[in-house]
């Protein structure tokens, strides 16, 4: 003899599904979450460092940094242009970080220095480190 489906049965394989389906989206998406957060690399800056004593050097690197605390007007164009293009550069993809013990998100869509609490010095910087290995690689490898 048959047993008799019951609405409870129906209902218990039903909700049984759901939770079936559920788990699989949710692996899914940890998966491709945390492989995406993964392949992000920082970005990188061509920046030459002083590791002997050339005066070369060390005369450019100071020059660069009294340029870009005292006469901001006397930057090259380039430069500063730089420094704006990462500070107002749009996020594509979901960042996570720390800046001075603060914690922030950026989400897809948001401007960098909108949610990023050091994208304007970290602008400046990146630019500026960009302006000492030009002028190092310019002036100092002659």
């Amino acid at each position: 003899m048959l047993k008799q489906m019951t609405s409870f049965k129906t209902a218990q394989y039903i909700l049984l599904f759901f939770i079936v389906i559920i788990c699989i989206w949710l692996t899914a998406w940890l998966i491709i979450s945390t492989g995406r957060e993964k392949s992000q690399e920082p970005d990188t800056v061509k920046v030459i460092h002083i590791t002997n004593n050339d005066p070369c050097a060390k005369r450019v690197n100071d020059y660069v940094a009294r340029l870009w605390a005292y006469t901001p007007e006397n930057i090259p164009e380039k430069y500063l242009i730089m420094a704006n293009e990462y500070a107002n550069e749009k996020i594509t993809t979901k960042i996570k970080g720390a800046c001075n013990n603060i914690k922030f998100t950026c989400r897809a869509g948001q401007i960098r220095k909108d949610c990023d609490p050091c994208a304007i010095n970290f602008g400046r910087q990146f630019a500026m480190d960009q302006q000492i290995s030009d002028t190092i690689s310019k002036e100092c490898n002659n």
